[in-house]
């Protein structure tokens, strides 16, 4: 059950970083420095042609790779707490791995930052289709103490709309979550749901 509910949050987030825009280092045209060996020639389209939100969110998914890479296990721990558990940003930060960029700094608000970790996850994991969801909605207020304060109530809110449009069409929830950035398989997506 918790693989499951687990996976549900991860195509949510997904969803949830659609159209956030990240900040990135001004002065590199690619949105940010990376060490990663993905040349962006190999990206489906050449970064210099996407807006700034676009740029910044491949820049964002190539330093989640990263972080994944290098640190699988802490990554994992990090992403099991709930956003709202007293050490849940100290872990993120703590995932943070500064050789992942080349130089410069990144800024990711930490709810980017577990969205595009959940993303790279995802991704990783259901490359070949979307997973069986349980019947079931998931309780994603479970173990939160009442009353929500504001973030936390707007988190949980999120977390049920990614569950009600990945119920409501996985097909094209999970195509959304694959695609690339600023792609026209992401625009096919977002127009299908």
């Amino acid at each position: 059950m918790r693989i499951v509910k687990l996976t549900t949050v991860i195509a949510a987030a997904g969803l949830l970083c659609l159209g956030t825009p990240g900040f990135a280092q001004e002065d590199n045209p690619y949105g940010g420095g990376t060490r990663l060996t993905h040349n962006p020639a190999e990206i489906e389209y050449a970064p210099g042609n996407l807006n700034q939100q676009d740029r910044a969110r491949v820049t964002l998914g190539q330093f989640a790779r990263c972080i994944i890479k290098k640190q699988r296990p802490m990554v994992m721990k990090a992403v099991q707490r709930a956003p709202w558990a007293d050490d849940a940003n100290k872990a993120l930060f703590a995932i943070a791995d500064e050789n992942c960029l080349a130089n410069g700094e990144l800024t990711i608000p930490t709810s980017l930052m577990r969205g595009a970790v959940y993303q790279e996850l995802y991704r990783e994991k259901y490359s070949a289709g979307p997973p069986v969801l349980v019947p079931s909605r998931i309780d994603f207020a479970e173990g939160v103490k009442e009353p929500l304060d504001k973030d936390i109530a707007v988190d949980v809110a999120m977390r049920q709309f990614g569950d009600c449009v990945a119920r409501r069409d996985l097909y094209n929830a999970h195509a959304l979550v694959m695609a690339s950035p600023g792609s026209g398989a992401e625009t096919s997506a977002i127009n299908a749901l």
